[in-house]
């Protein structure tokens, strides 16, 4: 997003110590900027646009169906299924992705997170 490379440049810019952001000129150039510049909005707990949507991928998109990948692919093929098929409705979404080898006898279709939970720990890696 532009708005947001050039609030970094003027921040860098300003906190260089440029001898210009020190006189008078600069100091009402740096406060106009300042105040005009928009603002990130709290939003309250109880808010409907601050729910948090918890995303959990399909024991098939762990298991990328089929493929051969290293667990770090693994996840983030599984993260990147559950988001797009997870909407865009929510501000805030997280995905919950277990690693773990073979379908265990769960279905392809089944939820990843519950079928991660039936099995020992030790055989499950976890990425959020």
């Amino acid at each position: 997003d532009p708005t947001y490379s050039a609030a970094a440049l003027w921040q860098l810019w300003c906190s260089s110590g440029a001898p210009w952001t020190r006189g008078c000129f600069g100091r009402h150039l740096s406060s106009s900027i300042f105040q005009v510049w928009p603002r990130t909005r709290v939003l309250s707990a109880s808010d409907v646009r601050a729910r948090v949507k918890l995303l959990r991928p399909t024991v098939g998109e762990v298991l990328c169906d089929g493929h051969e990948a290293s667990d770090d692919e693994r996840a983030f093929w599984a993260a990147n299924s559950a988001y797009e098929k997870g909407g865009r409705e929510e501000l805030f979404r997280v995905c919950v992705v277990p690693i773990f080898q073979g379908a265990g006898g769960a279905e392809l279709s089944s939820d990843a997170v519950e079928a991660a939970l039936a099995r020992p720990a030790a055989e499950v890696k976890w990425y959020i």
